[in-house]
Protein backbone atom coordinates (compact mmCIF):
# COMPACT_ATOMS: atom_id res chain seq x y z
CA UNK A 1 0.00 0.00 0.00
CA UNK A 2 1.41 3.06 -1.11
CA UNK A 3 -1.07 5.90 -0.33
CA UNK A 4 0.28 8.37 2.07
CA UNK A 5 -0.55 8.51 5.95
CA UNK A 6 -0.27 12.08 6.09
CA UNK A 7 1.24 15.61 4.43
CA UNK A 8 4.74 15.20 3.67
CA UNK A 9 7.37 18.49 4.52
CA UNK A 10 7.74 18.65 0.98
CA UNK A 11 4.02 19.33 -0.08
CA UNK A 12 3.66 22.66 -2.01
CA UNK A 13 0.23 24.14 -2.81
CA UNK A 14 0.10 23.06 -6.36
CA UNK A 15 0.65 18.73 -5.51
CA UNK A 16 -2.99 18.09 -4.79
CA UNK A 17 -3.15 15.37 -1.82
CA UNK A 18 -5.28 12.39 -2.65
CA UNK A 19 -8.70 12.38 -1.25
CA UNK A 20 -8.58 8.93 -0.08
CA UNK A 21 -5.98 9.96 2.86
CA UNK A 22 -7.03 8.30 6.09
CA UNK A 23 -8.16 10.60 8.65
CA UNK A 24 -10.21 10.47 11.88
CA UNK A 25 -13.08 8.33 11.86
CA UNK A 26 -16.60 9.69 12.15
CA UNK A 27 -19.70 9.78 14.39
CA UNK A 28 -22.79 8.00 13.59
CA UNK A 29 -26.50 9.00 13.65
CA UNK A 30 -28.75 6.12 12.48
CA UNK A 31 -31.99 6.14 10.75
CA UNK A 32 -34.38 7.76 13.44
CA UNK A 33 -32.55 10.68 14.36
CA UNK A 34 -34.87 13.78 14.06
CA UNK A 35 -32.72 15.34 11.30
CA UNK A 36 -33.77 12.03 9.14
CA UNK A 37 -37.22 12.11 10.50
CA UNK A 38 -37.53 15.42 9.22
CA UNK A 39 -35.85 15.36 5.98
CA UNK A 40 -38.57 12.34 4.90
CA UNK A 41 -41.13 14.32 6.08
CA UNK A 42 -39.77 17.27 3.87
CA UNK A 43 -39.12 14.81 0.85
CA UNK A 44 -41.78 16.14 -1.46
CA UNK A 45 -40.94 19.79 -1.02
CA UNK A 46 -37.58 20.93 -2.94
CA UNK A 47 -36.86 24.12 -0.26
CA UNK A 48 -37.04 21.75 2.34
CA UNK A 49 -34.77 19.53 1.07
CA UNK A 50 -32.31 21.79 0.27
CA UNK A 51 -32.66 23.20 3.50
CA UNK A 52 -32.20 20.25 5.62
CA UNK A 53 -28.75 19.93 3.01
CA UNK A 54 -27.11 23.13 3.82
CA UNK A 55 -27.68 22.54 7.25
CA UNK A 56 -26.08 18.98 7.48
CA UNK A 57 -22.88 20.88 5.05
CA UNK A 58 -22.43 23.41 7.45
CA UNK A 59 -22.18 20.91 10.26
CA UNK A 60 -20.27 18.28 8.64
CA UNK A 61 -23.15 15.92 8.31
CA UNK A 62 -22.83 13.67 5.34
CA UNK A 63 -26.10 11.45 4.12
CA UNK A 64 -25.76 8.97 1.24
CA UNK A 65 -22.78 6.99 2.64
CA UNK A 66 -23.96 3.36 3.07
CA UNK A 67 -23.79 0.87 0.79
CA UNK A 68 -26.52 -0.84 -0.31
CA UNK A 69 -29.05 1.24 2.08
CA UNK A 70 -28.64 5.10 0.79
CA UNK A 71 -29.95 7.61 3.32
CA UNK A 72 -30.57 5.33 6.21
CA UNK A 73 -28.18 6.83 8.57
CA UNK A 74 -25.93 10.23 8.56
CA UNK A 75 -21.88 10.57 9.43
CA UNK A 76 -20.46 13.19 11.63
CA UNK A 77 -17.46 13.98 10.47
CA UNK A 78 -15.49 14.97 13.94
CA UNK A 79 -12.42 16.42 15.54
CA UNK A 80 -9.46 15.16 17.01
CA UNK A 81 -9.39 14.80 21.00
CA UNK A 82 -6.93 16.43 22.91
CA UNK A 83 -5.26 15.12 25.96
CA UNK A 84 -7.72 15.54 28.48
CA UNK A 85 -7.34 11.99 30.36
CA UNK A 86 -4.06 13.20 31.36
CA UNK A 87 -5.29 17.02 32.59
CA UNK A 88 -8.13 14.87 34.75
CA UNK A 89 -5.34 12.70 36.28
CA UNK A 90 -3.15 15.07 37.13
CA UNK A 91 -5.72 17.04 38.71
CA UNK A 92 -7.05 14.25 40.19
CA UNK A 93 -4.24 13.68 42.08
CA UNK A 94 -3.84 16.90 43.33
CA UNK A 95 -7.07 16.83 44.62
CA UNK A 96 -6.98 13.62 46.50
CA UNK A 97 -3.91 14.40 48.35
CA UNK A 98 -5.49 17.76 49.40
CA UNK A 99 -8.54 15.53 50.92
CA UNK A 100 -6.22 13.30 52.10
CA UNK A 101 -3.59 15.80 54.19
CA UNK A 102 -6.95 17.28 55.23
CA UNK A 103 -8.24 14.32 57.23
CA UNK A 104 -4.92 14.12 58.45
CA UNK A 105 -5.07 17.06 60.36
CA UNK A 106 -8.74 16.85 61.58
CA UNK A 107 -8.49 12.70 62.17
CA UNK A 108 -4.77 12.23 63.07
CA UNK A 109 -4.96 8.83 61.61
CA UNK A 110 -6.81 6.69 59.61
CA UNK A 111 -8.01 4.02 62.56
CA UNK A 112 -9.22 7.16 63.82
CA UNK A 113 -11.39 7.64 60.61
CA UNK A 114 -12.37 4.16 60.86
CA UNK A 115 -13.51 3.88 64.34
CA UNK A 116 -15.61 6.57 63.50
CA UNK A 117 -17.57 5.02 60.63
CA UNK A 118 -18.62 2.42 62.89
CA UNK A 119 -19.19 3.86 65.57
CA UNK A 120 -21.69 6.11 63.60
CA UNK A 121 -22.91 3.40 61.05
CA UNK A 122 -22.75 0.35 63.62
CA UNK A 123 -26.24 0.58 64.73
CA UNK A 124 -27.99 -0.27 61.48
CA UNK A 125 -29.03 -3.32 60.57
CA UNK A 126 -27.16 -4.53 57.47
CA UNK A 127 -30.16 -5.13 55.23
CA UNK A 128 -31.02 -1.68 55.07
CA UNK A 129 -27.66 0.15 54.03
CA UNK A 130 -26.50 -0.11 50.34
CA UNK A 131 -22.90 -2.17 50.05
CA UNK A 132 -21.43 0.58 48.45
CA UNK A 133 -22.33 4.52 49.55
CA UNK A 134 -23.46 7.01 47.00
CA UNK A 135 -20.37 9.38 46.24
CA UNK A 136 -20.95 13.06 47.19
CA UNK A 137 -21.14 14.10 44.19
CA UNK A 138 -24.27 12.98 43.53
CA UNK A 139 -25.88 15.85 45.46
CA UNK A 140 -24.60 18.19 43.39
CA UNK A 141 -25.79 16.47 40.46
CA UNK A 142 -29.36 16.12 42.02
CA UNK A 143 -29.09 20.02 42.46
CA UNK A 144 -27.90 20.07 38.97
CA UNK A 145 -30.67 18.46 37.26
CA UNK A 146 -33.21 20.80 38.55
CA UNK A 147 -31.16 23.76 38.09
CA UNK A 148 -31.02 23.43 33.67
CA UNK A 149 -35.09 24.87 34.63
CA UNK A 150 -35.84 27.99 32.93
CA UNK A 151 -37.20 29.41 35.96
CA UNK A 152 -33.36 29.10 37.71
CA UNK A 153 -31.68 32.29 37.41
CA UNK A 154 -28.66 31.86 35.00
CA UNK A 155 -26.21 32.74 37.30
CA UNK A 156 -27.53 30.24 40.27
CA UNK A 157 -26.98 27.28 37.19
CA UNK A 158 -23.73 28.65 36.11
CA UNK A 159 -22.36 28.39 39.71
CA UNK A 160 -23.65 24.82 40.69
CA UNK A 161 -22.49 23.32 37.03
CA UNK A 162 -18.91 25.00 37.96
CA UNK A 163 -19.00 23.44 40.89
CA UNK A 164 -20.37 20.17 39.65
CA UNK A 165 -17.65 19.62 36.92
CA UNK A 166 -14.77 20.57 39.31
CA UNK A 167 -15.79 17.38 41.54
CA UNK A 168 -16.10 15.84 38.27
CA UNK A 169 -12.78 16.39 36.83
CA UNK A 170 -11.40 14.96 40.20
CA UNK A 171 -12.64 11.57 39.49
CA UNK A 172 -11.43 8.26 37.41
CA UNK A 173 -14.59 7.47 34.62
CA UNK A 174 -12.47 4.76 33.18
CA UNK A 175 -14.46 1.47 32.71
CA UNK A 176 -13.28 -0.56 35.45
CA UNK A 177 -15.87 -3.04 36.88
CA UNK A 178 -17.34 0.06 38.37
CA UNK A 179 -20.09 -0.22 41.20
CA UNK A 180 -23.88 0.12 42.40
CA UNK A 181 -22.71 3.68 42.74
CA UNK A 182 -20.61 3.92 40.23
CA UNK A 183 -23.41 3.00 37.55
CA UNK A 184 -26.06 5.75 39.17
CA UNK A 185 -23.82 8.39 38.98
CA UNK A 186 -23.60 7.54 35.47
CA UNK A 187 -27.42 7.12 34.49
CA UNK A 188 -27.54 10.62 36.45
CA UNK A 189 -25.33 12.72 34.12
CA UNK A 190 -27.17 11.14 31.10
CA UNK A 191 -30.93 12.74 32.34
CA UNK A 192 -29.75 16.04 30.89
CA UNK A 193 -27.30 16.56 27.67
CA UNK A 194 -25.75 20.01 29.48
CA UNK A 195 -24.44 17.75 32.46
CA UNK A 196 -22.40 15.74 30.39
CA UNK A 197 -19.34 17.69 29.14
CA UNK A 198 -16.81 14.93 28.73
CA UNK A 199 -17.13 14.09 25.34
CA UNK A 200 -20.22 12.26 23.01
CA UNK A 201 -23.83 11.98 23.89
CA UNK A 202 -24.60 8.47 25.23
CA UNK A 203 -21.10 7.54 26.42
CA UNK A 204 -22.67 8.06 29.96
CA UNK A 205 -25.42 5.46 29.26
CA UNK A 206 -22.74 2.97 27.72
CA UNK A 207 -20.55 3.47 30.57
CA UNK A 208 -23.14 2.30 32.66
CA UNK A 209 -25.07 -0.42 30.66
CA UNK A 210 -21.24 -2.20 30.47
CA UNK A 211 -20.38 -2.11 33.87
CA UNK A 212 -24.24 -3.53 34.56
CA UNK A 213 -23.58 -6.34 32.78
CA UNK A 214 -20.00 -6.73 34.49
CA UNK A 215 -21.74 -6.63 38.14
CA UNK A 216 -24.39 -9.04 36.63
CA UNK A 217 -27.68 -6.91 37.25
CA UNK A 218 -29.04 -8.41 34.38
CA UNK A 219 -29.09 -11.66 35.45
CA UNK A 220 -31.42 -13.27 38.33
CA UNK A 221 -29.55 -13.33 41.73
CA UNK A 222 -31.14 -15.70 43.78
CA UNK A 223 -32.30 -14.36 47.39
CA UNK A 224 -30.65 -17.22 49.71
CA UNK A 225 -27.33 -15.06 48.77
CA UNK A 226 -28.38 -11.62 48.64
CA UNK A 227 -30.32 -9.46 51.13
CA UNK A 228 -33.37 -8.34 49.74
CA UNK A 229 -33.15 -4.59 49.55
CA UNK A 230 -29.69 -5.07 47.70
CA UNK A 231 -31.52 -7.18 44.80
CA UNK A 232 -33.94 -4.83 45.16
CA UNK A 233 -31.38 -1.89 44.48
CA UNK A 234 -30.11 -3.85 41.92
CA UNK A 235 -32.98 -4.78 40.26
CA UNK A 236 -34.44 -1.15 39.95
CA UNK A 237 -31.01 0.20 38.77
CA UNK A 238 -31.08 -2.66 35.55
CA UNK A 239 -34.45 -0.76 34.83
CA UNK A 240 -32.38 2.58 34.76
CA UNK A 241 -29.81 1.31 32.02
CA UNK A 242 -32.62 -0.21 30.26
CA UNK A 243 -34.77 3.25 29.95
CA UNK A 244 -31.57 4.92 29.14
CA UNK A 245 -30.24 2.59 27.00
CA UNK A 246 -33.54 2.51 24.81
CA UNK A 247 -34.13 6.39 24.59
CA UNK A 248 -30.65 6.94 23.79
CA UNK A 249 -30.82 4.66 21.41
CA UNK A 250 -33.77 6.29 19.51
CA UNK A 251 -32.31 9.55 19.94
CA UNK A 252 -29.55 9.06 17.86
CA UNK A 253 -30.34 6.36 15.76
CA UNK A 254 -27.42 4.24 17.03
CA UNK A 255 -27.36 0.04 17.89
CA UNK A 256 -29.24 -0.78 21.48
CA UNK A 257 -25.96 -1.53 24.26
CA UNK A 258 -28.62 -4.07 26.07
CA UNK A 259 -30.06 -7.02 24.52
CA UNK A 260 -32.62 -8.17 26.66
CA UNK A 261 -32.13 -12.21 25.15
CA UNK A 262 -29.11 -12.40 27.14
CA UNK A 263 -31.24 -11.10 30.50
CA UNK A 264 -33.63 -13.15 32.45
CA UNK A 265 -33.74 -10.12 35.55
CA UNK A 266 -37.32 -9.26 37.06
CA UNK A 267 -38.56 -6.13 36.54
CA UNK A 268 -37.90 -3.58 39.34
CA UNK A 269 -40.01 -3.73 42.23
CA UNK A 270 -42.91 -1.18 42.49
CA UNK A 271 -42.57 -1.32 46.28
CA UNK A 272 -39.75 0.43 48.89
CA UNK A 273 -36.31 -2.02 49.12
CA UNK A 274 -36.88 -3.35 51.79
CA UNK A 275 -39.81 -5.29 51.28
CA UNK A 276 -40.34 -8.43 48.96
CA UNK A 277 -43.82 -8.02 47.57
CA UNK A 278 -46.60 -5.38 47.54
CA UNK A 279 -49.10 -7.68 49.16
CA UNK A 280 -48.75 -6.01 52.66
CA UNK A 281 -50.39 -2.82 51.84
CA UNK A 282 -47.64 -0.77 51.06
CA UNK A 283 -47.38 2.22 48.93
CA UNK A 284 -45.97 1.29 45.03
CA UNK A 285 -43.44 4.45 45.35
CA UNK A 286 -41.63 2.80 42.68
CA UNK A 287 -44.64 2.13 40.13
CA UNK A 288 -43.41 5.02 37.98
CA UNK A 289 -40.27 3.68 37.79
CA UNK A 290 -41.28 0.40 36.77
CA UNK A 291 -44.02 1.34 34.48
CA UNK A 292 -40.84 3.36 32.43
CA UNK A 293 -38.84 -0.05 32.53
CA UNK A 294 -41.93 -1.57 30.50
CA UNK A 295 -42.70 1.31 28.30
CA UNK A 296 -38.42 1.34 27.49
CA UNK A 297 -38.44 -2.38 26.72
CA UNK A 298 -41.49 -1.76 24.16
CA UNK A 299 -39.64 0.74 22.63
CA UNK A 300 -36.73 -1.52 22.49
CA UNK A 301 -38.81 -3.98 20.49
CA UNK A 302 -40.41 -1.41 18.71
CA UNK A 303 -37.02 0.08 17.35
CA UNK A 304 -35.46 -3.52 16.61
CA UNK A 305 -38.68 -4.25 14.22
CA UNK A 306 -39.00 -1.52 12.71
CA UNK A 307 -36.22 1.10 13.29
CA UNK A 308 -33.07 -0.44 11.65
CA UNK A 309 -31.59 0.51 8.43
CA UNK A 310 -33.30 -2.34 6.43
CA UNK A 311 -36.49 -1.41 7.65
CA UNK A 312 -38.86 -3.94 8.17
CA UNK A 313 -37.15 -6.77 6.06
CA UNK A 314 -36.20 -8.38 9.45
CA UNK A 315 -39.46 -8.99 11.05
CA UNK A 316 -42.98 -10.99 10.81
CA UNK A 317 -46.24 -10.82 11.23
CA UNK A 318 -45.79 -12.75 14.64
CA UNK A 319 -43.58 -10.05 16.32
CA UNK A 320 -45.44 -7.32 15.20
CA UNK A 321 -48.64 -8.26 16.36
CA UNK A 322 -47.33 -9.58 19.81
CA UNK A 323 -46.21 -5.92 19.90
CA UNK A 324 -49.37 -4.62 19.12
CA UNK A 325 -51.04 -6.88 22.34
CA UNK A 326 -48.29 -6.00 24.62
CA UNK A 327 -48.13 -2.26 24.25
CA UNK A 328 -52.52 -2.70 24.60
CA UNK A 329 -52.13 -4.60 27.57
CA UNK A 330 -49.82 -2.47 29.08
CA UNK A 331 -52.02 0.56 27.93
CA UNK A 332 -54.69 -0.97 29.69
CA UNK A 333 -52.93 -1.59 33.37
CA UNK A 334 -51.26 1.67 33.93
CA UNK A 335 -53.15 3.26 37.33
CA UNK A 336 -55.48 6.38 37.51
CA UNK A 337 -53.31 7.59 40.48
CA UNK A 338 -49.51 7.69 41.19
CA UNK A 339 -48.95 7.76 45.09
CA UNK A 340 -45.55 7.63 46.22
CA UNK A 341 -46.72 7.82 49.80
CA UNK A 342 -49.29 8.12 51.56
CA UNK A 343 -49.56 12.38 51.71
CA UNK A 344 -47.82 12.88 48.10
CA UNK A 345 -48.71 12.07 44.46
CA UNK A 346 -46.53 12.27 41.50
CA UNK A 347 -49.27 13.98 39.37
CA UNK A 348 -46.83 14.59 36.38
CA UNK A 349 -46.47 10.91 35.98
CA UNK A 350 -49.27 9.97 33.54
CA UNK A 351 -48.32 13.32 31.28
CA UNK A 352 -44.81 11.78 30.72
CA UNK A 353 -46.31 8.71 30.03
CA UNK A 354 -48.20 9.88 26.91
CA UNK A 355 -45.48 11.93 25.34
CA UNK A 356 -43.26 9.03 25.78
CA UNK A 357 -45.66 7.04 23.94
CA UNK A 358 -45.81 9.62 20.98
CA UNK A 359 -42.09 8.10 20.33
CA UNK A 360 -43.15 4.65 21.54
CA UNK A 361 -46.20 4.16 18.74
CA UNK A 362 -44.31 6.75 15.65
CA UNK A 363 -41.66 4.93 16.27
CA UNK A 364 -43.63 1.43 15.43
CA UNK A 365 -46.10 2.61 12.91
CA UNK A 366 -43.87 5.00 11.02
CA UNK A 367 -42.88 2.67 8.39
CA UNK A 368 -46.36 1.53 7.64
CA UNK A 369 -48.22 4.76 7.73
CA UNK A 370 -45.95 6.88 6.08
CA UNK A 371 -43.31 4.75 4.40
CA UNK A 372 -40.10 5.33 3.32
CA UNK A 373 -39.04 2.27 2.12
CA UNK A 374 -41.27 -0.67 0.41
CA UNK A 375 -43.11 -3.11 2.90
CA UNK A 376 -41.72 -6.53 2.05
CA UNK A 377 -44.72 -8.67 0.31
CA UNK A 378 -45.02 -10.81 3.47
CA UNK A 379 -46.01 -8.33 6.05
CA UNK A 380 -49.48 -8.52 5.85
CA UNK A 381 -49.73 -6.77 9.29
CA UNK A 382 -50.53 -3.52 9.44
CA UNK A 383 -51.03 -1.09 12.27
CA UNK A 384 -54.61 -0.26 13.87
CA UNK A 385 -56.71 2.43 12.16
CA UNK A 386 -57.14 4.15 15.14
CA UNK A 387 -53.17 4.20 15.91
CA UNK A 388 -52.52 8.04 14.20
CA UNK A 389 -55.40 9.31 15.84
CA UNK A 390 -54.39 8.44 19.21
CA UNK A 391 -50.95 10.15 18.19
CA UNK A 392 -52.25 13.43 17.23
CA UNK A 393 -54.69 13.45 20.40
CA UNK A 394 -51.41 12.63 22.75
CA UNK A 395 -49.59 14.87 20.48
CA UNK A 396 -52.01 17.61 21.30
CA UNK A 397 -52.16 17.48 24.93
CA UNK A 398 -48.79 16.93 25.40
CA UNK A 399 -48.38 20.69 23.50
CA UNK A 400 -50.53 21.98 26.18
CA UNK A 401 -48.84 20.24 28.91
CA UNK A 402 -45.32 21.35 27.79
CA UNK A 403 -46.65 24.94 27.78
CA UNK A 404 -47.59 24.88 31.73
CA UNK A 405 -46.57 22.30 33.94
CA UNK A 406 -44.31 20.33 31.25
CA UNK A 407 -41.89 23.33 30.78
CA UNK A 408 -39.64 21.74 34.00
CA UNK A 409 -39.26 18.09 32.57
CA UNK A 410 -38.82 19.58 28.99
CA UNK A 411 -35.98 21.62 30.16
CA UNK A 412 -34.45 18.93 32.66
CA UNK A 413 -35.23 15.75 31.23
CA UNK A 414 -33.41 15.69 27.48
CA UNK A 415 -35.19 12.22 26.45
CA UNK A 416 -38.53 13.73 26.19
CA UNK A 417 -37.91 16.33 23.58
CA UNK A 418 -37.63 13.52 21.05
CA UNK A 419 -40.88 12.15 21.63
CA UNK A 420 -41.58 16.07 21.43
CA UNK A 421 -40.94 16.34 18.22
CA UNK A 422 -42.26 13.08 16.80
CA UNK A 423 -45.74 14.16 17.85
CA UNK A 424 -45.06 17.69 16.00
CA UNK A 425 -44.36 15.66 12.91
CA UNK A 426 -47.81 13.61 13.33
CA UNK A 427 -49.33 17.01 13.99
CA UNK A 428 -47.97 18.67 10.34
CA UNK A 429 -48.91 15.73 8.79
CA UNK A 430 -52.82 16.29 9.85
CA UNK A 431 -52.11 20.14 9.36
CA UNK A 432 -50.95 19.30 5.91
CA UNK A 433 -54.76 17.58 5.33
CA UNK A 434 -56.53 20.44 6.13
CA UNK A 435 -56.67 19.78 9.79
CA UNK A 436 -57.07 22.90 11.32
CA UNK A 437 -56.72 21.90 15.55
CA UNK A 438 -53.66 20.28 14.25
CA UNK A 439 -51.70 23.45 12.97
CA UNK A 440 -52.69 25.58 15.97
CA UNK A 441 -51.36 23.06 17.78
CA UNK A 442 -48.29 22.79 16.02
CA UNK A 443 -47.85 26.34 15.98
CA UNK A 444 -48.27 26.46 19.33
CA UNK A 445 -45.30 23.42 19.89
CA UNK A 446 -42.82 25.16 17.52
CA UNK A 447 -43.54 27.97 19.98
CA UNK A 448 -42.23 26.01 23.26
CA UNK A 449 -39.65 24.29 21.36
CA UNK A 450 -38.27 28.32 20.75
CA UNK A 451 -39.00 29.31 23.72
CA UNK A 452 -36.71 26.04 25.20
CA UNK A 453 -34.03 26.81 22.76
CA UNK A 454 -33.89 30.37 24.15
CA UNK A 455 -33.15 29.62 27.62
CA UNK A 456 -30.03 28.53 28.00
CA UNK A 457 -26.64 27.75 25.66
CA UNK A 458 -26.50 24.46 24.08
CA UNK A 459 -24.48 21.52 25.15
CA UNK A 460 -21.02 21.42 23.98
CA UNK A 461 -20.86 17.79 22.63
CA UNK A 462 -23.92 17.70 20.66
CA UNK A 463 -24.42 17.57 16.91
CA UNK A 464 -27.55 19.89 16.70
CA UNK A 465 -27.23 23.09 18.46
CA UNK A 466 -30.20 24.68 19.85
CA UNK A 467 -30.30 27.05 16.96
CA UNK A 468 -30.39 24.28 14.40
CA UNK A 469 -33.35 22.38 16.31
CA UNK A 470 -35.63 25.57 15.69
CA UNK A 471 -34.54 25.83 12.12
CA UNK A 472 -34.99 21.80 11.53
CA UNK A 473 -38.26 21.99 13.41
CA UNK A 474 -39.74 25.22 11.79
CA UNK A 475 -39.44 23.30 8.21
CA UNK A 476 -42.66 21.37 9.55
CA UNK A 477 -44.27 24.79 9.22
CA UNK A 478 -43.34 24.94 5.27
CA UNK A 479 -46.15 22.83 3.24
CA UNK A 480 -49.51 22.95 1.18
CA UNK A 481 -52.00 23.99 3.64
CA UNK A 482 -50.12 24.76 7.19
CA UNK A 483 -48.80 28.29 5.50
CA UNK A 484 -52.47 28.83 5.35
CA UNK A 485 -54.27 27.66 7.99
CA UNK A 486 -51.30 28.87 10.72
CA UNK A 487 -51.24 32.37 9.29
CA UNK A 488 -55.04 32.21 9.99
CA UNK A 489 -54.62 31.29 13.58
CA UNK A 490 -51.86 33.74 14.26
CA UNK A 491 -53.30 36.11 12.67
CA UNK A 492 -56.54 36.01 14.73
CA UNK A 493 -55.04 35.56 18.75
CA UNK A 494 -55.71 32.78 20.87
CA UNK A 495 -58.77 33.39 21.65
CA UNK A 496 -60.50 32.61 18.24
CA UNK A 497 -62.29 29.59 18.13
CA UNK A 498 -61.15 26.90 15.89
CA UNK A 499 -63.50 25.12 13.23
CA UNK A 500 -63.38 21.69 13.74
Amino acid sequence: DHRPRAAGPSATPAQQEPSYRQGIEPGYLGPTNLSQQIRDHCITALTGADRIMSLEHRLDVFSHAFEGHQDTGRLIGRQPEIGETARRRTLAAATYSRVEERLIRELGSETILIDHFYAHFGIFHVNSTPPTPLPPVLRLILCAIPAMSRQVPPAIRDGILSGLNTALDSMDFSLGMGSLARIQLHLLLSVNDGLWRRGPMGRPVYAATRMAMGLALHRNISSRITPVAQLQRRSRIWGACIIADRWITLRLGQIPSIDLAFADAPWPSPGPDHIPTTDFGVIPCFRFHLEMTKLADLLGRAYLATGTPFGLKTTDDFALLSWQMDFESWQAQLPETWPYSYRLDVPQARPILDLLSIGLMYTFAQPFLWPVQPIPDRVTYRPPTHFVGDIERHAISAVDWASGPGEFYLDTWSMLFHPFVCGLIVLSKSARSGNSAAAASLYKGITVIREWAEQCESPQFVTYKRGDIIELVSLLQSGEGVDKLQSAWAGSGPSRPLAQ
